[in-house]
């Protein structure tokens, strides 16, 4: 049976639409961060797996009983990047379980946590600095203004700036843009009421198609006016229930077009967004889900 001309084209160029561009994978480690974001290859660039953060505040063994276990349920077998976005526990508890069973191919962390490992040896974050220089990993500073490589996708570190001291590790928290097929992710860590008022003030384009609420939900002052600037389509909450009990930002997201999800509901959530810019979302716990966005 042949198959007309024009058929073929438009099932190669449906084919071609659905493929995904970047693939974003929140997992549910409760009031903590993990994101994993895969970047397929293109005709240029190599694949890219990226680790955003991996601890959780009530779970110190998330490393080892959710993460690790996911990843190779997942087939992911090896992290290119691994971004801890600052030095507080529930980012990075479970690091060091992680290094001892995937392969890692570098460390990004902001020079704020580079400082507090070296002027305070007997802290969490010199004990996590130690145990990755000794498995030998690529440990480098990532700050405001540099571009590290990650495949075929675009990015940006907006904060902190390499030279900021702050009182808090919060304030240090890294900001990393991630721009696929017309469409853009925006992941904040723990930026708080001194780096958002900060970060607006550079008069960086911050609207983005897809960010995670900063600290896990937290509300500060400062958070309407992050809201206003950064304008997501899909926002991403990773927290556990007790930040559900008193939720301001639910006063912003008002506008049916926004679509929050959240751990503490929804268990591991998955974002997609494929070539054409097309982005779905699924999640574990309401499966099948599976949500377009425009």
């Amino acid at each position: 049976l042949l198959v007309p001309h024009h058929a073929r084209v438009a099932e190669a160029v449906d084919r071609l639409r659905t493929q995904p561009a970047m693939t974003v994978n929140m997992f549910a480690v409760g009031d903590g961060s993990c994101f994993l974001i895969r970047i397929p290859a293109s005709d240029t660039q190599r694949a890219h797996t990226v680790l955003f953060d991996c601890g959780s505040l009530g779970f110190l063994e998330v490393g080892s009983r959710s993460i690790v276990p996911a990843l190779r349920s997942m087939n992911v077998n090896r992290i290119d990047t691994l971004i801890i976005s600052h030095a507080d526990l529930d980012h990075f508890c479970g690091v060091p379980d992680l290094a001892a069973e995937i392969r890692i191919g570098r460390v990004l962390v902001p020079p704020q946590l580079l400082q507090e490992a070296e002027e305070k040896p007997e802290s969490a974050a010199a004990f996590l600095i130690d145990g990755l220089r000794e498995r030998r990993l690529i440990i480098e500073p990532l700050s405001r203004g540099m571009t590290p490589a990650m495949g075929a996708a675009k990015a940006d570190v907006l904060w902190p700036p390499a030279e900021f001291e702050a009182k808090t590790a919060n304030s240090t928290s890294i900001v990393l843009s991630l721009r696929v097929a017309g469409r853009r992710l925006l992941l904040n860590g723990d930026i708080d009421q001194v780096a958002i008022p900060l970060l607006l003030a550079t008069g960086d384009d911050l609207r983005a198609d897809i960010a995670d609420l900063p600290h896990h939900g937290s509300f500060v002052r400062a958070s309407p006016q992050w809201f206003a600037a950064v304008q997501p389509g899909i926002v991403l909450q990773s927290s556990g229930r007790a930040r559900l009990r008193t939720d301001q930002w639910a006063a912003l997201m008002t506008d049916p077009k926004i679509t929050r999800l959240i751990t503490a509901r929804l268990g591991m959530v998955e974002v997609t967004i494929d070539k054409s810019g097309r982005m779905t979302w699924s999640s574990f716990r309401a499966s099948p889900i599976a949500e377009e966005m425009q």
